[in-house]
């Protein structure tokens, strides 16, 4: 063996491999040389064989072949490292073999020759990137040319990566532009492309940063105002090596450069690369960057959508179309800031229709079509915000009702049907297939598969709901996206409510300030839950053989502690229908909880709910006082027909019994033939006469009275 080097590392398994020249090997009839190459592992040296082995590639010119032998780096860009094993008599010559995943090869890769009896490649070596062009370049001896000479050789240009350099925001890694801010005060990212010139090895970045006006250090200086922290492997390919810098002055601009400082463990051949300035080709920078924030514009929270009238809408679900038609009751709401309202909400196909906006009106098919609908309000379209809504119910004197602002504006009687069964159609804003549209604003849309009441409707116009409540099927807040911003994603408007029926955007811009999810100025606020009740009740008296009552009344229940002395809690009012013996009670002045109830008519027995009851918050209690007497405490109802129970009527003067002094007082004014809506009147047809005397001489002969807790 006649010389001994270190090969880097050919293979590129992180390991260093060992180069042996055997010079003087003999292949018969003459001394050729050879060469080999023991790989690096886990567990060191194969000490049985090399995993390379060749000989002179042209045995008869090549004596000598193996006289010195090195690495060559990585002349090629390849990530690999190459070595290079001289023959320097009799012709001179050197040969490189480029490494690859599979080590060295058996040919050579590239052959370097001078004139015979210079003994060229006497010695060899890596001479490191001498050009700084990211690859290596070898130094060639040849001690029998006159005065000795020495032959540089520069790496391969035409195919690999040079270094490069980039200046980074430290909180993204996103690149900043020349000049550019760095998002974070008194900070930057520095980054250098790092790949050693003698295949694998660690690395890091080693940086100098100076105010603009300054100069920086002589291109000789080894040190700089920062570097990474550890050493980085680069790989095969090289890559980014970065490094955090603090403490800068915020108000200044800074230039910089960077180079690469390789590791002495695995690249011994190199310490440092050339200085790479940062977006010049000259030692002297042309900007860098400033080490400030960027002054963030605060994004708005968009709370309402804005439609152009000219083809924007929203798609619904089939799923609430099919959900919210139908049936013998509807609810729509919404707020509407603009100038056409026409087709805010519409529900249509061949079947039928539900409309709110056609002419200015609400329109529903199966109820007088087009022609019979019910005025929205002339100011609705005055550029304001505005909360618009309408409520049906079937067969119901003034069932059809329509409020702008929680104030009732143009009602009458429902027809005798369902609404239309609809299984889709279903837009807010307008339709393609009618060719209207809306020009406006939409905000808080709700639709209700019930008719809400008078008193829910006043109440709930400006509110804000949240939260399971009975019949409300979507409940559309549009509270998404950026005033003013690209909202390109929001793209689905959600429901809040239980059943999820999100919408589709069509046709909206979602761009900067042509966004259509826009700021909202209209009044609103988030209302808080209360205690609610739906009763079903029947006034003794008031009930006849036609299932019905001869009149609708006001009834009021209070809401009772459910530990004695039960006192009273809030009380609320409202009307029990003729036709289906429902009224709606609100308490406001309670929370969530158990209470007893008392129902209580102008001339009937107080009467007292059998337990205490769970009031909730926004979901209706349902109760029925006409089912059975066991829904009333002590079973205190009266008896009327199958499946029909009633207070019990009589109690003029409401203290609680049915006795001598009531059938006294409806005795006299039937005497003189009083008439009216009278409290004596005990059966609601405004006439006081010998039937309501029956009532009450019954009830008294039996001892009716208030039974409770």
């Amino acid at each position: 063996m006649g010389s001994v080097a270190c090969a880097g590392d050919v293979n590129g398994d992180g390991y260093s491999d060992v180069l042996i020249g055997l010079n003087k090997y003999y292949l018969f009839p003459r001394e050729v040389g050879a060469a080999a190459c023991f790989y690096g592992s886990s567990t060191g040296l194969n000490p049985l064989y090399p995993e390379w082995f060749v000989q002179a590639p042209v045995q008869s010119f090549s004596h000598e072949f193996g006289g010195c032998v090195s690495s060559a780096g990585d002349v090629n860009g390849d990530g690999y490292s190459d070595v290079i094993v001289s023959a320097p008599y009799p012709f001179g010559n050197v040969y490189c073999y480029y490494g690859s995943s599979s080590g060295l090869p058996l040919s050579f890769s590239a052959n370097y020759g001078n004139t015979p009896t210079l003994r060229f490649g006497s010695s060899i070596a890596s001479a490191g990137d001498v050009n700084g062009d990211g690859y290596s370049d070898i130094v060639i001896g040849a001690y029998f040319s006159s005065g000795g000479h020495a032959f540089l050789y520069n790496g391969n240009s035409s195919s690999g990566k040079s270094s490069f350099v980039n200046q980074n925001k430290p909180s993204s890694n996103d690149l900043i532009g020349t000049g550019g801010w760095s998002e974070a005060n008194g900070q930057v990212k520095y980054g250098i492309f790092g790949r050693s010139p003698f295949g694998r090895a660690d690395g890091k970045i080693v940086y100098e940063h100076k105010i603009r006006g300054n100069s920086f250090s002589p291109l000789t200086n080894t040190s700089g105002s920062g570097s990474g922290a550890v050493y980085q492997d680069f790989g095969i390919n090289g890559t980014i090596v970065t490094s955090n810098a603090s403490g800068l002055n915020q108000d200044k601009e800074y230039h910089w450069r960077a180079r690469v400082q390789y590791s002495q463990v695995n690249n011994p051949y190199q310490k440092l690369g050339p200085w790479r300035f940062y977006n010049s080709q000259y030692p002297l920078p042309f900007e860098g960057f400033k080490p400030k924030e960027v002054p963030v514009v605060p994004l708005v929270p968009a709370y309402a959508l804005n439609f152009d009238g000219s083809d924007d809408h929203v798609a619904l679900p089939d799923s609430l179309t099919s959900s919210l038609t139908g049936g013998n009751g509807i609810t729509i709401e919404y707020k509407f800031k603009g100038t056409d309202v026409k087709s805010a909400v519409r529900l249509q196909n061949s079947n039928g229709f539900i409309i709110s906006g056609h002419n200015g009106k609400h329109v529903i098919s199966t109820d007088g079509g087009l022609d019979s609908g019910i005025q929205i309000g002339g100011s609705v379209t005055d550029g304001e915000w505005h909360h618009v809504s309408f409520t049906w119910e079937r067969n119901k004197p003034d069932g059809f009702r329509s409020y702008l602002d929680g104030i009732l504006v143009d009602q009458r009687n429902s027809a005798d049907v369902n609404l239309p069964a609809l299984t889709s159609g279903g837009t807010l804003g307008g339709s393609i297939a009618s060719g209207e549209f809306m020009n406006g604003s939409l905000d808080e849309v709700r639709l209700w598969n019930r008719a809400m009441s008078n008193e829910e409707i006043e109440y709930r116009a400006y509110c804000i709901l949240n939260g399971r409540i009975q019949g409300l099927l979507a409940n559309y807040h549009f509270n998404q996206g950026y005033v003013n911003h690209n909202n390109s994603s929001e793209t689905i408007l959600y429901d809040s409510s239980t059943y999820l029926h999100n919408g589709t955007l069509n046709n909206f811009a979602l761009q900067g300030s042509s966004s259509n999810w826009t700021s909202s100025d209209a009044f609103g606020f988030s209302c808080i839950g209360v205690p609610t009740m739906e009763l079903d009740a029947i006034q003794e008296g008031f009930y006849n053989t036609s299932d019905r009552l001869n009149m609708r009344d006001t009834v009021t229940v209070y809401l009772r502690s459910n530990t004695s002395p039960y006192a009273k809690v809030d009380s609320a009012r409202s009307v029990i229908d003729s036709l289906t013996f429902k009224g709606n009670f609100s308490f406001r002045n309670s929370s969530p909880g158990y209470f007893y109830f008392s129902v209580k008519h102008r001339n009937c027995i107080e009467t007292w709910s059998s337990y205490d009851e769970y009031f909730t918050s926004w979901t209706p209690l349902l109760y029925s006082m006409t089912f059975g007497s066991y829904s009333a405490y002590g079973n205190n109802l009266k008896y009327l027909a199958q499946f029909r129970y009633g207070m019990y009527s009589g109690d003029i003067d409401q203290d609680g019994t049915v006795d001598a002094t009531d059938v006294s007082t409806i005795d006299n004014d039937a005497s003189n033939f009083v008439g009216g809506y009278v409290v004596t009147d005990l059966t609601g047809d405004n006439f006081v006469d010998g039937t309501d005397f029956a009532i009450a001489d019954n009830n008294a002969a039996n001892f009716v009275s208030v039974i409770q807790p």
